[in-house]
């Protein structure tokens, strides 16, 4: 006799869709107008079965909704199984689908030398005019513990006003280390129950891991195996094999001077005298000699940041010529969202030397659109603190 696995996946999984079913019930009962709710849950308290359940009832109430994600195969599984009436997508696919719909397809084969590349994606979309063909009613954030701040504020150009917004997260799987996003407004609820292992699987995890939870599956489940390793440092992460001489062997260190690499088993020294110019996102290099490489077309292409700056101007012109006499105006003329408009009319609020340093492309590279377009200080000197100056 032996244990019939799939039959035990199956009652799991039924199991799991019951009792997870009152909480997506309680999130539907919610009257909040507009919709602004932050969920907080363990591992397996149902919250990607409660985006779902969210996404289809925006969807039945005739709703246009955005769902969005961080890693990749849970946004094409949860496409599989939501109604066509929106966009289903990680972060990223999300935003490049858009550049490549603006004609800025990103040029994937000049990213694996640009560590900024999907940095700098966000500023991209921020300085597009979002079309109404991309206004969405309701957002759904899965994942948001991976999600950083300026990622939800692009998604907020994409909504229309007063759009309603799930926001779920499990602090306990920000495996990166990203500080909580800003959710100014929103109502918060927090599920400590464990709805998917059965307890035998529950206990194991709660006795051996540092996270705290609560048991929500009565299902006994089967046994549970423990395996380690016979030579724990050989698979400890970034860690060095003993035996064999593959590129897995090789550790790259910095020794001596900074700019000497030389590999762990002492066989390859490089001494390369560089100086890494930032140009427009690029880094151009300049040999000993001072000669550097032919400028290229997209070196010379203006900056999300520029690009960004000079329609915050040409904004603040028409209201102050008159002939724009609000910013809802200009917002309904260029067919774009209140807010868009009036953050990139603060940049003209910018001191003298932060706009200089945009123009000249000089920014600290962690500084992007939103760190000086959202509430900027209203002093310069605390501007110049902020960005780093």
């Amino acid at each position: 006799m032996v244990p019939d696995i799939d039959a035990h996946c199956q009652a799991q999984e039924r199991t799991f869709v019951r009792q997870v079913g009152p909480v997506a019930s309680v999130l539907a009962s919610l009257d909040m107008v507009p919709f602004r709710l932050r969920f907080s849950g363990t591992a397996g308290s149902g919250k990607s079965l409660v985006a779902r359940h969210f996404f289809a009832r925006m969807a039945a109430e005739g709703k246009r909704v955005l769902l969005t994600c961080f890693n990749r195969p849970l946004a094409m599984r949860i496409r599989a199984r939501v109604p066509a009436a929106g966009y289903v997508d990680t972060f990223h696919g999300f935003c490049v689908e858009f550049l490549k719909h603006c004609g800025q397809a990103p040029r994937f084969d000049r990213a694996g030398g640009d560590p900024d590349f999907w940095r700098r994606i966000p500023d991209l979309v921020a300085a597009e005019r979002i079309p109404d063909a991309w206004r969405f009613d309701a957002l759904v954030v899965d994942e948001g513990q991976d999600f950083e701040q300026d990622w939800f504020d692009v998604l907020t150009l994409f909504l229309r006003e007063d759009a309603d917004i799930l926001w779920l997260e499990d602090a306990d799987q920000n495996l990166q280390g990203k500080p909580p996003v800003n959710t100014v407004g929103f109502v918060a609820y927090r599920c400590t129950f464990n709805y998917r292992s059965p307890e035998s699987i529950a206990r194991v995890i709660r006795n051996t891991l540092p996270f705290e939870f609560d048991l929500g599956n009565d299902l006994p489940g089967l046994g549970v195996g423990v395996h380690g390793y016979d030579d724990a440092p050989a698979h400890r992460a970034g860690g060095a094999t003993s035996g064999g001489t593959g590129m897995s062997d090789i550790r790259i260190q910095k020794t001596g001077e900074p700019d000497v690499l030389q590999t762990s088993d002492g066989r390859l020294t490089l001494s390369v005298p560089i100086q890494i110019k930032r140009r427009s996102g690029r880094k151009p290099v300049t040999v000993p000699n001072g000669e550097t490489a032919p400028v290229r077309p997209w070196d010379l292409a203006p900056t999300s940041l520029q690009l960004a700056l000079a329609r915050g101007h040409r904004w603040l012109a028409m209201l102050e010529s008159g002939e724009a006499k609000s910013l809802k105006e200009i917002a309904a003329r260029e067919g774009i969202d209140n807010s868009y408009v009036s953050r990139m009319v603060n940049l003209t609020t910018l001191a003298p030397d932060i706009v200089a340093a945009i123009l000249d492309d000089i920014l600290p590279n962690h500084i992007t659109l939103f760190d000086l377009a959202v509430d900027p200080p209203a002093l310069w000197d605390e501007q110049r603190e902020r960005v780093g100056l």
